[in-house]
């Protein structure tokens, strides 16, 4: 299945289910595209409160191990910025990120994402410092 298809079933329950409501059918599609212009106006600004919450988590595990967004991000495959990665991986895992959304918002494809969190299993330092960064991001948020 195409990651898009659960939008396309969501909307397409939207559909019928206001076309049900009105009556019309021209009326429930001019709410399905109302809904999708305002996801797609969310998603290009980035206010929509999941990506706040992880730029958050990767801003944390930035300052937590000294890089730069930049270099979190990059395709670089040295050691520290691969277990960098891993670290703000599994923190957003941990707070309910799906592994598509995790590749999303590093720039991976969920396969690696799934690599990567298989690799973090065994490495108890990282966890811990993935649920020092959750923690603190979660307190953080809490508190505003």
């Amino acid at each position: 299945m195409s990651p898009r298809g659960g939008v396309v079933r969501e909307r397409l329950r939207l559909f019928y289910r206001v076309a049900l409501e009105t009556g019309s059918e021209e009326d429930a599609m001019w709410v399905v595209l109302e809904q999708d212009r305002r996801e797609r106006t969310a998603h290009a600004r980035g206010t929509s409160e999941m990506d706040q919450h992880a730029r958050a988590i990767v801003d944390a595990v930035c300052r937590e191990t000294g890089l730069s967004r930049r270099q979190l991000l990059s395709h670089c495959r040295e050691w520290h910025l691969l277990e960098a990665r891993q670290v703000a991986m599994r923190a957003l895992r941990d707070v309910g990120y799906s592994l598509p959304a995790i590749g999303l918002h590093l720039k991976r494809d969920h396969c690696t994402v799934f690599k990567g969190l298989n690799r973090i299993g065994a490495r108890q330092d990282l966890i811990e410092l993935a649920e020092r960064v959750r923690i603190h991001v979660s307190e953080q948020r809490r508190a505003a």
